[in-house]
């Protein structure tokens, strides 16, 4: 598990699928941090969701690769199906 997942988010972070975990590490390599995380709405069950303080800049908003984006409630989410 890479050491940027700060300790308090580490279970909700390793029950992200790849595509998703590959995504939140990279925002906080890139200097994003984790504002809030849970495993509850809106996250599918038996998962977890991260709200980041910035929006993700080190992907494009274009789904693929077993990652959706979008809009509910006028919040992104990114999301693997």
């Amino acid at each position: 598990m890479p050491l940027t997942v700060p300790p308090e988010f580490r279970a909700e972070a390793d029950k992200l699928s790849p595509a998703l975990r590959v995504i939140l590490d990279a925002e906080l390599a890139a200097g994003n941090s984790i504002a809030e995380a849970g495993s509850r709405f809106p996250a599918p069950p038996a998962g977890a969701y991260f709200k980041l303080t910035r929006p993700v800049t080190t992907r494009e908003r274009k789904s693929g690769g077993g990652v959706n984006y979008e809009f509910v409630r006028a919040q992104l989410l990114v999301v693997s199906r």
